[in-house]
């Protein structure tokens, strides 16, 4: 598919940084919840669930206990991260906040991907990519000792990500064809801005609106 040239890297994926479990190991260490557990706590994966992304986060901690870091860097990089949301509580309440209203990109994605994605995935993308620079200026905020971390793992690639090439021009389309303003009464449809025969259209709709209340 020529439409997807220069959207894709290829990456070495060494498996050797990560352990692999089977599963009667996954059972036995309690990793990830069972359907007999009387309480979601009872597994290591129940106790750290935290997250508040729309199933995001969950997914990415589920990939995480299957498959634990082997690479001392990694994982004291990982630990250090940690560390840093842990003792800067300003930056991680901003953070929550900011990423609560984060639609599930992935599956959004996947959806655009399959060709299957209707205007309403369109817009949830929208708004969820404004929402991308609040989270990097409360990356910014951070200047404790893990600043040079942060700069590495979070805001060099948003950097990238907010670019004109990339989120920005995304934005800008979106805020250019969608009519933002009938999201409040909870209608997704194409702005009658964005061609002149919509524009008509509009008109026609109001005209009739107008002569049925007169009614």
């Amino acid at each position: 598919d020529e439409s997807n040239y220069g959207n894709f890297a290829i990456k070495q994926y060494n498996l050797g940084s990560f352990m692999r479990l089977d599963s009667a190991a996954m059972r036995a260490l309690n990793v990830m919840e069972s359907k007999t557990d009387a309480n979601k706590n009872f597994s290591l994966f129940g106790l750290m669930n935290r997250t508040c992304t729309a199933g995001m986060g969950k997914r990415l901690l589920h990939m995480w206990l299957k498959q634990p870091l082997l690479d001392v860097n990694e994982i004291n990089a990982r630990l250090d991260l940690v560390q840093a949301f842990v003792e800067d509580v300003e930056v991680r309440q901003d953070l929550r906040q900011h990423l609560k209203r984060i639609s599930d990109i992935e599956r959004l994605t996947r959806n655009l991907q399959r060709k299957r994605a209707g205007l309403h995935h369109v817009v949830k993308l929208y708004q969820s990519s404004i929402r991308v620079p609040y989270i990097k200026g409360a990356l910014e905020r951070y200047n404790g000792q893990f600043s040079a971390l942060i700069n590495e793992r979070f805001l060099e690639p948003l950097g990238i990500w907010t670019d004109n090439d990339h989120l920005n021009k995304f934005i800008a389309l979106v805020e250019t064809s969608v009519d933002l303003d009938q999201l409040e009464n909870g209608e997704y449809m194409i702005s009658s801005g964005y061609d002149p025969r919509l524009l008509e259209l509009k008109d026609e709709q109001e005209s009739l609106e107008c002569q049925i209340d007169s009614l």
